[in-house]
């Protein structure tokens, strides 16, 4: 008799198969590359950060000065592209309230709600 469970790969078969189309596709040197792993590679061979881990990540706080430049410099960025993001803001209300008037169907607002109910009930 015909069995489907002689044609399932083993686990092993299929860690190697995943590893060879890794390496063929070359995934494995675009992770290898990556900014996260060179930045983790970085910080777990960091001698000063396993010896001390709290003043490491106290002298990387940064200061009041540090913190009013970088949101100084982001206000100035979103104010110059203050005109582009209204036109986005207003896009998107728009396109919320027409998709709200058409999945709702009451184009007339609720004044004529009470001559034109949405729930019909039965005559008995």
């Amino acid at each position: 008799m015909f069995s489907f469970i002689d044609d399932i790969p083993s686990l092993d078969q299929i860690r190697t198969r995943v590893r060879d189309d890794l390496r063929k596709y070359g995934w494995d040197k675009r992770w290898n590359d990556s900014r996260l792993v060179q930045k983790s590679r970085e910080l777990l061979a960091d001698e000063e950060l396993k010896i001390d881990p709290a003043t490491w990540i106290w002298k990387r706080v940064p200061s009041k000065e540090e913190v009013a430049a970088r949101r100084d410099k982001d206000i100035a960025t979103i104010w110059k592209y203050r005109y582009q993001l209204g036109g986005f803001a207003s896009g998107a209300i728009l396109a919320l309230a027409l998709g709200g008037i058409f999945a709702t169907g009451n184009f007339g607002g609720s004044s004529d709600a009470g001559n034109r109910p949405s729930v019909v009930y039965p005559i008995e």
